[in-house]
C-alpha cells in the first residue's frame, strides 16, 4: 500500500504579516489508484492558522502505484498539479510548486535513493566522459554536457531567427513591465486588502446614502418648482389693495341702510296707497280685506251660504218633482243614468223568468223530440234497460254504482265497497314494517303476505368512523410508480345507502416536491357501464408518504359508482397486485379472447392532461388498468 507525507506550508502576506484563515484547496484528481482500486476525484479544503501555518498528508506515488495526482489551489487563485514522491520526511508545499527540492533537502536525497535501489545498477558505471548512457549496451549517448551542447550549438550556421528576440529587444521590452520586488500580486493585494479592517461607522453605505438621497429633490426641480410662486413684495403690493377685514366685517353686517337705499329704489308701495282707488287693499283687524273694498263681481260668504242651502246632499241626494234624465243608446252597459224609455227598451226583448223556468225544467218532450232526431230508433226502451235488462226506478245518490242484484234479476244503484288502497300498508295480504329506500317487497311463503326488506347481498353492513376498501376482489397488493399524464378509473358497488366523509390512498414513495393528487367520485351509467358525472372532488399532496385524504362529504345510494385520480410526478402507492393471477374482475368488466381467462382488468385508464378533474367523466379511448390503486372510503 502507498505510504503518506506530511506537506508543510507557511504563507506570508504583506509587511511579512502570516496569512490567517486562508484556504488551501487540494484535489485528489479523477484516476488515482490504491491497491489497483480507482478513487473518485476528491476536494479538500485546509486553512492556515494564526501563524500563517498549515500542515496536511497526502499520498506518495510509489512503483505500480498512481495515487498521488493532486492539484493546489493556493490562496489568490493560482493553480498548479504536482505528484507527491516517495519519502519519509515532511515535504514543504514549495518544493511541490517548482517541482522539485536541491541537494540540502531530504526529499533529494530520498529520490536518489528510490533511483538506485530501483535501477538496480549504480549510476557510475554507466558513466563515462561525462555522459549518461541509457544502458551498458548502448553506444549513443543520450545525455550531453553543457560544454558539448555549446560545440554543437558553435557549428551551426544559417540558423533561421526572425522569430525570435535579441537579448537587447528583450530588455527592452521588460524595461517597461513592472518590477516583480516592488509590485504586489494579485494574490498578494486581495491578501493584504482582506486582513485590513476599517472602522466604517461614521460613513453611509451605498444603499443608505440612496435611500436617503431617493426623496430629496432634485436641485433643478427646487429652482422651477420657485419660480412659478410669487415673490413676498409681489404678495405684499396685492394685499395693500385689499380691503380690511374688519371694516368689510363691521359693514356686511349693519342694518341700518348704509346705502342710504330708498323705497322707490326697491319697488316699495307707498303708505299713501293703502285703500285708495286704484292703490291696495287694506286689511281689518281679522286680517281680511273690508266688503268695501272688494268688487261686485267677487261672492260674498253670505251669498254663498245661500246659494248652498238651495243645493242636495251630494252623498245622499233627494229628489222632488220628476228629473228629466237623457235617453242612452240602446245596449249602453256603462255607468250612466239610465231614463224609463231606455229601461223599457231593453226588456222588450228579454223572456219572462217564470216562462224561462218553467220550459227549462219540463222534462215531457216540450220540443217533440224523435228517438230518429237523437240517432236511436229504442231510445225509450233503452233508458230502461241495460242489454236488455232493467233498470230499477230508484234514483241514485252520490258515489253510487250500478250493480247487477241477481235476486230482483235488476240493474240498481250500489255504494261500492271494494274503493281499493291508498298504501301499501293498509293491503290486506301485505306487513309493511318501517320502510326505507332502497327496501324491496318479497313473499313470505310462512306468513302468506308480502314484506318489506334490504335486497340480499353477502355485506354485512356499515359501521360509522370505520373505513372499507373498495373491493373484495384482491388477492394480494404491492408498491408501483404510477406515472403522470393519465386518469385512472377504478369501479366500486355500494350495497348499501351510506354517506361517507373521505375516500383514502397510499403512498410509499414520494414525487417531485409540488407533485399532487387530482381525486374524485363520478357516478355509473348504466347504458355506457362507464363513468359519468362527477359527483365529488378533492386535492391531496404526493410528495410526502404515507395516507393521502380526499375530503368529501358525500351520500351514496345503492349501487355502482367509480373512483378517478389524476396525478403529478411519479409517485409509487399500495396498488392490486397483478390482475393476471386474478379472473374474478371478469364478473365486472366482461373478457375478450380466450376463455376460460381471456382480458383482465381492474377499470380504466384515458389519457389527461394533470388538471382538476372535469364535470363529465372523459371516456374516448379506455384502456384496460392492470393494477389499481387500492382505494378506502370512511363511512361518516
Amino acid at each position: 500500500m502507498p505510504t503518506q507525507r506530511i506537506i508543510k506550508s507557511t504563507f506570508i502576506g504583506l509587511n511579512n504579516e502570516p496569512l490567517r484563515n486562508a484556504v488551501v484547496q487540494v484535489i485528489h484528481m479523477q484516476g488515482n489508484t490504491i491497491e489497483n482500486i480507482e478513487y473518485p476525484q476528491v476536494t479538500k479544503n485546509f486553512i492556515t492558522n494564526r501563524e500563517g501555518k498549515i500542515n496536511f498528508i497526502l499520498w506518495c506515488n510509489e512503483e505500480g502505484e498512481r495515487s498521488s495526482f493532486y492539484r493546489f489551489v493556493l490562496p489568490g487563485g493560482e493553480v498548479f498539479d504536482a505528484i507527491v514522491p516517495v519519502g519519509t520526511s515532511d515535504l514543504e508545499l514549495s518544493v511541490l510548486r517548482e517541482g522539485g527540492g536541491d541537494c540540502s533537502d531530504p526529499q533529494h536525497q530520498s529520490l536518489i535513493t528510490y533511483i538506485l535501489s530501483q535501477a538496480g545498477v549504480s549510476l557510475a558505471t554507466n558513466t563515462t566522459a561525462g555522459k549518461i548512457r541509457t544502458n551498458t549496451n548502448s553506444a549513443d549517448p543520450v545525455v550531453y554536457l553543457k560544454s558539448e551542447v555549446d560545440t554543437l550549438i558553435a557549428g551551426v550556421s544559417g540558423t533561421d531567427l526572425t522569430n525570435y528576440y535579441t537579448k537587447p529587444q528583450t530588455d527592452t521590452l521588460l524595461n517597461t513591465k513592472a518590477n516583480q520586488s516592488t509590485t504586489y500580486t494579485k494574490a498578494q493585494t486581495d491578501a493584504l486588502i482582506g486582513g485590513v479592517t476599517v472602522d466604517l461607522s461614521g460613513y453611509y453605505t451605498k444603499t443608505q446614502t440612496d435611500s436617503l438621497v431617493s426623496p430629496k429633490a432634485n436641485s433643478s426641480d427646487v429652482t422651477a418648482a420657485l419660480l412659478l410662486k410669487a415673490n413676498s413684495s409681489d404678495v405684499t403690493t396685492s394685499l395693500a389693495a385689499k380691503a380690511d377685514i374688519t371694516s368689510l366685517n363691521s359693514h356686511t353686517t349693519n342694518t341700518s341702510n348704509p346705502h342710504a337705499v330708498t323705497a322707490a329704489q326697491i319697488g316699495a308701495i307707498a303708505t299713501t296707497a293703502k285703500a285708495a282707488a286704484n292703490g291696495v287693499a287694506s286689511l281689518d283687524a281679522n286680517t281680511l280685506v273690508p266688503d268695501a273694498q272688494l268688487p261686485a263681481s267677487v261672492a260674498r260668504t253670505s251669498d254663498v251660504t245661500t246659494s248652498l242651502a238651495l243645493k242636495a246632499n251630494l252623498s245622499s241626494p233627494t229628489f222632488t218633482g220628476t228629473v228629466a234624465v237623457p235617453n242612452q243608446t240602446a245596449g249602453d252597459s256603462s255607468t250612466k243614468a239610465a231614463n224609463t224609455a231606455f229601461v223599457t227598451t231593453g226588456l222588450s226583448t228579454k223572456a219572462d223568468t217564470s216562462s224561462l223556468t218553467s220550459h227549462t225544467s219540463n222534462t215531457s218532450n216540450p220540443h217533440g223530440t224523435t228517438a230518429a232526431q237523437v240517432g236511436n230508433t229504442i231510445a225509450q226502451w233503452n233508458s230502461n234497460k241495460i242489454q236488455g235488462v232493467d233498470v230499477v226506478s230508484t234514483a241514485p245518490t252520490n258515489g253510487q254504482v250500478l250493480t247487477y242484484n241477481s235476486t230482483t234479476a235488476k240493474w240498481t244503484p250500489t255504494t261500492s265497497s271494494g274503493g281499493g288502497s291508498s298504501s301499501l300498508a293498509t293491503l290486506t295480504d301485505a306487513t309493511i314494517t318501517s320502510p326505507s329506500e332502497s327496501q324491496i317487497l318479497t313473499y313470505n311463503g310462512t306468513s302468506g303476505k308480502w314484506e318489506n326488506r334490504v335486497e340480499s347481498n353477502s355485506h354485512p353492513g356499515y359501521r360509522s368512523g370505520f373505513s372499507y376498501l373498495f373491493t373484495d376482489k384482491i388477492t394480494s397488493t404491492t408498491n408501483a410508480s404510477i406515472s403522470a399524464g393519465s386518469l385512472r378509473y377504478t369501479l366500486f358497488y355500494v350495497p348499501y345507502n351510506v354517506t361517507i366523509s373521505n375516500f383514502i390512498l397510499n403512498v410509499t414513495t414520494v414525487a417531485a416536491a409540488g407533485s399532487t393528487f387530482f381525486g374524485g367520485i363520478y357516478s355509473h351509467n348504466q347504458s355506457t357501464a362507464l363513468p359519468d358525472t362527477l359527483l365529488a372532488t378533492n386535492t391531496a399532496v404526493a410528495d410526502t408518504v404515507g395516507n393521502k385524504v380526499f375530503a368529501m362529504s358525500l351520500s351514496l345510494k345503492q349501487g355502482n359508482y367509480w373512483f378517478a385520480l389524476s396525478n403529478s410526478g411519479a409517485p409509487s402507492i399500495t396498488v392490486s397486485g397483478s390482475v393476471n393471477g386474478f379472473i374474478g374482475s371478469n364478473f365486472n368488466f366482461g373478457v375478450t379472447g380466450t376463455l376460460p381467462i381471456g382480458l383482465n382488468t381492474y377499470g380504466y385508464t384515458v389519457t389527461y392532461t394533470h388538471a382538476a378533474l372535469p364535470t363529465t367523466a372523459p371516456v374516448a379511448s379506455l384502456s384496460s388498468l392492470s393494477q389499481s390503486p387500492l382505494y378506502w372510503f370512511t363511512v361518516a
